[in-house]
């Protein structure tokens, strides 16, 4: 039985997980990134040319901004598995707009 119910669980997530991986950032930072929890989010974000703004000791995703024009390519370069602008992260959190 918990197999099946984790199967069930499984379909049903990995629409929306896979919709919001394909979406490209396309504002201006900050962006939420949400990076592997075996690395230091820290140094994930200075490694692509950012700073990291917030939360200070993140489990998972944490934000971040950079100057640079390919600052979300570059951070997927070094290890963010999904990177979400101010644009996706309003619509996670239910704003209509």
């Amino acid at each position: 039985m918990r197999l099946e119910t984790l199967m069930i669980l499984l379909a049903v997530l990995s629409g929306p997980a896979a919709a919001l991986s394909a979406a490209r950032p396309d504002g201006d930072g900050p962006y939420l990134v949400v990076i592997p929890p075996w690395r230091a989010p820290e140094a994930v974000i200075r490694r692509a040319g950012g700073w990291p703004i917030g939360p200070t000791d993140p489990p998972l995703a944490t934000l971040a901004a950079g100057n640079a024009p390919d600052f979300v390519a570059r951070l997927r370069s070094v290890g963010a598995w999904l990177v979400l602008d101010q644009a996706k992260m309003s619509w996670i959190c239910g704003d209509p707009t």
